[in-house]
């Protein structure tokens, strides 16, 4: 119906209507760290690559390290 397509373009436009960014971090890890899932909203501040005033991220892809006590986190937004 014309209903269900408009909601298929609105959500196809935030989407892919903005220009998005891919970054993985690397991190030590924590306690904090362990709780967070596939999905979560996580804020990424760095002083380089326009990020100063920090951005929000979702994430799309973890990996832990747990002999070096590190985890990887791929962030998309």
């Amino acid at each position: 119906t014309g209903h269900e397509w408009a909601d298929f373009c609105d959500r196809y436009l935030r989407l892919f209507g903005v220009q998005r960014a891919s970054y993985t971090v690397s991190l030590m890890l924590t306690s904090e760290l362990l709780a967070v899932d596939l999905g979560d909203v996580v804020r990424l501040s760095w002083n380089d690559f326009d990020l100063s005033a920090g951005r929000l991220f979702r994430i799309i892809g973890i990996r832990y390290e747990l002999k070096a006590r590190r985890i990887d986190l791929v962030l998309w937004g």
